[in-house]
């Protein structure tokens, strides 16, 4: 009799701790399951956000090349109209105006936030590096880009004062090609500060 109260007892022991022991695995499985999807993500956002920072620093080796790029092409053109060489001013002229564009394009981008076609915002500390003193990006890009453009928009038929206004604006961009590259490249060094930031605080997360 007391072996099959016995018994009888451990089964209901057993019917009782079997659930408990089912729904502490089923929780464990879900905790688990959080855990590897939270991993997952964090290592999807740590990729792109080294995408980021090289694409970024691509982006500032390419700026840097357009403002030395433009001085050039301008000098050319510019010699092109004072040699009234029209051979020179149509192969050098045209490439001018794209190279002007393109840097046109990469500012417009990056100070929307737009890298390569994707929204990655802009910081307060961007915003006004490119808005406001010392850096100041907008004005003095906007500046050194118009120069360019009346440089490129020019005609051999430029007269002696058009001319002469061809020289003064040629002089300051080959001046300022540097100053337009360090100001840009600061913007890029700020943006890769700020993803190397969001980037270690999220391998720290991880």
């Amino acid at each position: 009799m007391d072996n099959i109260d016995e018994s009888a007892t451990m089964y209901k022991l057993e019917q009782s701790t079997l659930p408990r022991i089912r729904n502490y695995y089923r929780l464990g499985a879900f905790i688990l399951l959080i855990i590897l999807s939270i991993n997952f993500y964090i290592s999807n956002i740590l990729i792109t956000t080294e995408d980021h920072t090289v694409a970024l620093i691509n982006i500032s080796e390419r700026q840097r090349s357009l403002s030395q790029r433009i001085a050039l092409l301008s000098n050319q053109v510019v010699t092109s109209i004072n040699n009234n060489d029209g051979v020179s001013h149509t192969l050098f002229n045209p490439e001018l105006g794209d190279l002007i564009i393109e840097m046109q394009t990469f500012h417009n981008d990056l100070f929307n936030g737009i890298l390569f076609g994707e929204k990655i915002g802009i910081s307060d500390k961007i915003y006004q590096m490119y808005t406001s003193k010392p850096v100041d990006v907008n004005r003095r890009l906007d500046l050194y880009l118009n120069t360019a453009r009346s440089i490129q928009t020019a005609t051999l038929k430029a007269s002696d004062n058009e001319k002469d206004k061809l020289s003064v604006n040629l002089t300051y961009l080959i001046n300022n090609s540097r100053t337009i590259s360090g100001a840009l490249d600061s913007i890029v060094t700020q943006y890769d500060r700020e993803y190397s930031q969001n980037l270690s605080l999220l391998r720290n997360t991880k």
